[in-house]
């Protein structure tokens, strides 16, 4: 018998606080910032999510750049884990 732990993907939590109903937005706003600046209205979605959905009780803050640097990777993360799924 094995006595390895089964581990579970990081961004599964994350991935579980986010309603199904904003996933399609969440996924177009983090795949059309590949190669590109991200637009204020696809910032506003993903930080709308994140401080709705994933972190409500410590929003983050669009204008600090580590912030938004937090909230896109860990995103872009989530939406990976969507695609395999």
């Amino acid at each position: 018998m094995c006595n390895c732990v089964e581990t579970r993907n990081p961004f599964t939590s994350i991935s579980d606080k986010i309603p199904d109903a904003e996933r399609e937005a969440v996924t177009a706003a983090v795949n059309r910032m590949y190669g590109q600046e991200p637009t204020q209205p696809d910032m506003d979605t993903l930080f709308r999510v994140w401080n709705t959905f994933v972190s409500p009780d410590e929003p983050q803050n669009i204008g600090c750049r580590a912030c938004r640097m937090l909230v896109v990777g860990k995103l872009r993360n989530v939406v990976k884990l969507w695609e395999v799924s």
